[in-house]
């Protein structure tokens, strides 16, 4: 989106190229992160065998059946969309023309395609593309992937047992549970009922050592 290209719905790789990048990593026991935006793109890398796809804002009705049945994660980075499209509007000559017109355009509609995609029971892990908006905003992304429809307790999975899988640490990640890294937040509040609560967490904590509460 942020490139120099004209409206970000070309796509940049053949489809064979994607294919042999993805038997590479494969073979190196690795998966495949795809960013992309635009729907023949994402379309190519799907078929290709990627693991993901990040952001995927143009996807059409024909991409989204594609990602359900081969089973693609989707990561929608929905804040990301929305803050490039927000600091458009406010500072309209922050980025270059082409760039702002499809920060304009793009930005605004990642949640609508979100919204899409869900009905269709893709799979999706918590990502936000952190880096185009301010560091410790993330969990903005829980309110606008409920905004779309999603289930509270749906939009806690992506970024815990859903995350954990589409990382291949399920093991080790993604849940309270004895053996474990010791990764936790917690919140006063019901996240189930209100989503907004987890943008305040009270207590952090990672791999076991306390970073807020507790009196630090």
């Amino acid at each position: 989106m942020l490139d120099l290209s004209k409206d970000g719905s070309g796509a940049q790789y053949t489809e064979e190229e994607i294919r042999a990048i993805v038997q590479t990593a494969h073979d190196l026991g690795m998966p495949v992160a795809c960013h992309a935006h635009g729907a023949e793109g994402i379309k190519r890398a799907i078929r290709a065998g990627v693991t993901s796809i990040e952001h995927g804002s143009l996807m059409d009705a024909e991409a989204i059946q594609l990602m359900a049945k081969n089973r693609t994660w989707y990561v929608p980075t929905i804040i990301a969309g929305k803050s490039v499209a927000d600091t458009t509007r406010r500072h309209p000559d922050y980025f270059p023309p082409v760039i702002a017109v499809k920060a304009l355009n793009i930005g605004s509609q990642i949640q609508a395609t979100f919204g899409r995609a869900i009905k269709q029971n893709v799979r999706v892990a918590f990502g936000t593309d952190a880096g185009v908006y301010r560091h410790g905003k993330n969990a903005l992304e829980f309110g606008y992937m409920t905004e779309a429809g999603m289930s509270p307790i749906e939009a806690i999975r992506t970024a815990t047992v859903n995350a954990a899988e589409l990382l291949g640490d399920a093991q080790n990640l993604g849940a309270l549970e004895v053996g474990k890294y010791a990764d936790v937040v917690a919140v006063d509040g019901d996240p189930l009922q209100d989503i907004s609560t987890l943008t305040r967490p009270k207590f952090v904590m990672k791999g076991g050592q306390v970073y807020l509460g507790e009196g630090n």
